[in-house]
């Protein structure tokens, strides 16, 4: 993990860590993950590292938070893009809901930018855990609000949220100690995980060979 200014040298650093872990302990590039915050940072540092390698053919894995996940939700619960809900689908879910609600609630309708305000809080809840049933709305009544957020649904599955909900309390805290041990733990985990898988590659390949 790099924590250092803008123009920085933050990009070098990790394109060279990455050919250093390549070419002097030969780590597999297929076995590199490298997260960005933005697509854009992913496609630079991407371009940075294969014109220090000299080459575009080799299989180290840049993205973004987004599309990291996007991937383990597709290999661990087979999403795909049918799974996904674009804004204007959103807005078109929620507006017909609001329109179904008695005009107490919603006397003159819902604008875009009001459903915009409704599904990023109905996201907070969500990516944050936070109970509704004591939840309260910072723009709209209490039980209003709940029984829109009711009548989304329980979509996704409340256990996608769980590793999203701390990576957003990680970094809203900004606890770069906490970072630094979390990182520290999370790379001992990964290598011996490695290790392991390593291990039973030999005790297999030797079975076969056998």
């Amino acid at each position: 993990m790099v924590l250092a200014g803008p123009g920085s040298g933050k990009t070098l650093t990790i394109a060279k860590r990455i050919e250093y872990l390549i070419t002097k302990y030969k780590v597999r590039p297929e076995e590199i993950l490298v997260i960005t915050f933005t697509k854009y940072a992913a496609g630079e540092m991407k371009q940075r590292f294969c014109r220090i390698m000299g080459t575009e053919g080799i299989p180290v894995n840049f993205g973004t938070f987004h599309s990291v996940y996007y991937w383990i939700l597709k290999w661990a619960y087979g999403f795909n893009q049918g799974n996904l809900l674009l804004e204007d689908e959103k807005s078109a879910i929620l507006k017909e809901i609001t329109e179904r609600m008695d005009e107490e609630s919603f006397p003159e309708g819902m604008d875009e930018d009001g459903l915009r305000e409704l599904s990023e809080e109905i996201g907070n809840v969500k990516n944050n855990r936070k109970e509704i049933e004591s939840y309260e709305s910072r723009q709209f009544d209490r039980e209003v609000f709940r029984e829109i957020y009711l009548l989304t649904g329980d979509y996704p599955y409340d256990g996608l949220y769980m590793m999203q909900h701390f990576m957003n309390n990680t970094f809203n805290n900004l606890d770069y100690q906490k970072m630094s041990s979390a990182a520290v733990l999370m790379a001992l985990v990964m290598v011996a995980l490695i290790a392991l898988l390593f291990k039973v590659e030999d005790i297999f390949g030797k079975d076969v060979e056998g």
